[in-house]
């Protein structure tokens, strides 16, 4: 007998002892062939169980991973105790994750000295060419979508297995934050809803569809409120090329799909909205809305039957925000809303009473938009009973046909069929930019009524117009928007830093040709966009500042720990023991002075304590936010002019500076109000240096590149000629470790 045979057979016995003894005469000996039809029988049995666990933490079979634990064949040895071994640049520090598609892993980057999480292909599927292929083109893709409401890819390597290197977010999902503490509270719910709404909005408008937006691929930074950050991006897709052999996993959360997507129909991006209403009533009533014992079951309740209202379970949740997650629920797609970003809009209209509940205006009876006309987005119909009865014949017979080859239940994956799924891309980015206008206007004027209200305070205007260039990036209306920023007075943090808000734009980065010489670095001149606001120092972090953090944490620098002889200088026999102290570099330092001989681990170190006593994004500008904010609106070499004479009124440098610090703040403002951008110090940028990276760098929010050996640092520093002076210059010769007593930073904040 066959082992199909076998396992068909053995389903129609109920009683188990007799099922065992009639798997264990079938097999007639034979220990692989039994073990594997247990194994099938095992995992028919478990159905309510794996509809649970979503893409990101389905496990392997016993096949693929040991009881005894995970292989990582692919690691080098680490001489470093505890660690699992390494992978390039990064320390493997523990598993966070497993799958059928791979495995996550928290790691330590020694080049830029943080945590990051690693997502590794499953080993079985590494050398299958197709979803090789697929992983890394679906990596790249994920990787465009820039978003503080979707976790960051930092890059993207080959060898010697692929794998993402992504942003590590310490605050686990959202799926564990409701077993733990169940329902949540409609404030907290709308909050995370605009959240998830934000970063789908972001990912649509680039084309790309999430396919499996659930609670576990929520994850959340943690604050007051939490910063969500969407997750798995492109998984479904690599799902695409696995045969149902090979496949190992499962692409998509049956709990959470959209009707389309359990009937094998055309998948669009408002079965993302239509996931996202399920994560909404799941956030409010504490369980998924669509539950049943069997897969098909789910399947089945999912296409035809409404999940019980909201209100017989938590009678608290207002009806306005019911009406929504009633909306997004619509059989027919049509009969959702328009998009994500109408979602965030819509969940924007909330308002407390006076006894604090949630509230919405105008929701419930707004009439459903139409559906979007591009031929990928038309072929949605509803699903009726007999459209359903002939695809549960085909859904099951994928179902068992899987639980066979597979060794799991993994029947997902032929709904994932590639094309089936692939949003209308020919879109320009005009297009996206026009209907992004549009609706900026739309929400203009109440977003005027809220910036200018009386008594608005600077602090609430710098958020509400973060929120607002958040949603409509790149439109006139953002930067326009922005401007307010400008007339505001400098922010002011908890230990006394001065910050000043600067507004979105746009602006001429590098030099011209004709200035290179010896810095062609510094070129192609070329146009970037800044779509989003910041706050940033508006002197380098002085020594005071840095003494309060050191005495509120007892922090000791790595130059303190260990001197040069530990920081890796062998080149550098020249550099004073003296550097190595930040209190006193070999000149004398006040507290007002800017704070030097400090690594970026030490500089980093201070931003995360403000992050975490703010809840706030502190970190190092990029090299374009740094010259955006330098260049104030200018063009020129120097943000005065293209002339030097005036540049001892402005800087510190070698003719005025004598070889030494002073206090911040005595030279003259650029046009926003920001001392000591030329001259000095140095300053610590976020970025790689790669002397030809203007040449591919993006227009819109460039990042730097993934990857490098030396931070760019920009300004020039109290000891450099003018040539260091000017607003394009940059340095790229300094690892990351590195700290010189001609060397600060400044911060930036982000919304």
């Amino acid at each position: 007998m066959s082992q199909q045979t076998i396992f068909l057979a053995a389903l129609d016995i109920p009683d188990r002892p007799e099922r065992e003894a009639f798997v264990k005469h079938a097999c007639q000996g034979d220990r692989p062939l039994e073990r594997q039809v247990e194994t099938l029988l095992a995992a028919h049995e478990r159905p309510g169980d794996f509809l649970n666990v979503p893409a990101f933490e389905q496990v392997y079979t016993s096949a693929l991973i040991p009881a005894a634990g995970v292989s990582l064949p692919f690691l080098e040895p680490s001489a470093k105790p505890g660690s699992l071994g390494r992978l390039g640049h990064y320390e493997i520090q523990k598993i966070i994750g497993q799958g059928g598609f791979g495995i996550v892993l928290l790691a330590f980057d020694e080049m830029l000295h943080r945590e990051v999480a690693l997502k590794v292909m499953a080993p079985h599927l590494a050398f299958t060419s197709p979803a090789r292929k697929r992983f890394l083109r679906e990596a790249r893709s994920s990787a465009a979508i820039r978003h503080k409401n979707v976790v960051s890819i930092h890059g993207v390597a080959e060898e010697p297995i692929p794998y993402l290197t992504m942003e590590y977010v310490p605050g686990g999902s959202l799926q564990q934050r409701i077993d733990r503490e169940g329902p949540l509270e409609p404030p907290e719910v709308i909050e995370i809803g605009r959240q998830i709404a934000s970063g789908l909005a972001a990912a649509h408008a680039l084309g790309i569809v999430h396919r499996d937006i659930n609670p576990s691929n929520v994850l959340l930074e943690p604050g007051a409120p939490p910063t969500i950050k969407i997750t798995d991006f492109g998984l479904a897709r690599t799902a695409d090329d696995a045969s149902l052999t090979r496949s190992g996993y499962v692409a998509g959360t049956p709990l959470y799909m959209a009707p389309e997507q359990a009937t094998a129909g055309r998948v669009d991006f408002r079965a993302d909205l239509f996931s996202l209403g399920s994560v909404l009533y799941a956030m409010c009533t504490g369980r998924p809305p669509f539950r049943a014992p069997t897969m098909l079951a789910v399947l089945k309740r999912v296409s035809e039957d409404a999940p019980r209202p909201i209100r017989e379970i938590i009678p608290e949740v207002p009806d306005g925000l019911c009406a929504i997650i009633e909306r997004l629920h619509a059989k027919d797609p049509g009969a959702r809303f328009g998009s994500a970003r109408e979602v965030f809009d819509v969940l924007g209209s909330y308002a407390l009473d006076a006894k604090g509940r949630a509230q919405v205006q105008a929701v419930a009876g707004a009439p459903a938009p139409a559906a979007p006309a591009t031929a990928s987005q038309t072929d949605s119909s509803p699903v009726g009973p007999r459209r359903w009865t002939k695809r549960i014949l085909v859904v099951g017979g994928v179902f068992f046909l899987a639980l066979l080859l597979g060794g799991l239940a993994q029947w997902l994956v032929p709904l994932f069929r590639p094309g089936s799924g692939t949003p209308d891309t020919s879109a320009t980015l005009e297009a996206v930019l026009q209907a992004r206008t549009e609706a900026a206007a739309r929400a203009w004027p109440s977003f005027l009524a809220r910036a200018q209200a009386p008594g608005v305070t600077p602090e609430q205007v710098w958020k509400e117009v973060a929120t607002y260039c958040e949603a409509y990036p790149g439109t006139p209306q953002s930067f326009q928007a922005g401007e307010l920023l400008l007339k505001l007075p400098p922010l002011v943090n908890s230990i006394g830093m001065k910050l000043v808000a600067l507004p979105p734009g746009r602006f001429l980065m590098g030099s011209p040709a004709a200035e290179w010489n010896s810095a062609a670095d510094e070129g192609p001149r070329h146009e970037v966009v800044l779509t989003r606001p910041f706050l940033m120092g508006v002197d380098p972090v002085t020594v005071g500042q840095f003494a309060a953090f050191v005495k509120a944490t007892n922090y000791v620098t790595e130059a303190e720990k260990g001197g040069w002889a530990s920081r890796r200088w062998p080149d550098d026999s020249w550099k004073a023991d003296a550097e190595t102290n930040w209190r006193n570099p070999g000149f004398e330092q006040a507290d007002d002075h800017p704070a030097v001989c400090l690594s970026t681990n030490d500089s980093l170190a201070l931003c995360r304590w403000l992050g975490e006593r703010e809840t706030k994004k502190y970190g190092f500008p990029t090299e374009a936010q740094w010259e955006y904010a330098c260049r104030a609106g200018s063009a020129t070499r120097f943000y005065f002019g293209d002339g030097d004479q005036e540049l001892p009124q402005h800087a510190w440098y070698r003719i005025n500076s004598d070889m030494k610090t002073h206090p911040v703040g005595q030279k003259k403002a650029n046009a926003w109000g920001l001392h000591d951008m030329l001259g000095h110090v140095w300053q610590r940028t976020a970025d790689w240096y790669a002397a030809d990276y203007y040449a591919t760098s993006p227009r819109e929010d460039p990042p730097g590149p993934a990857d490098g050996k030396h931070q760019v640092w920009r300004g020039g520093g109290w000891s450099c000629p003018v040539f260091d002076c000017r607003s394009s210059r940059r340095l790229g010769a300094y690892v990351p470790w590195g700290c010189s007593a001609n060397l600060g930073f400044r911060v930036v904040v982000l919304p």
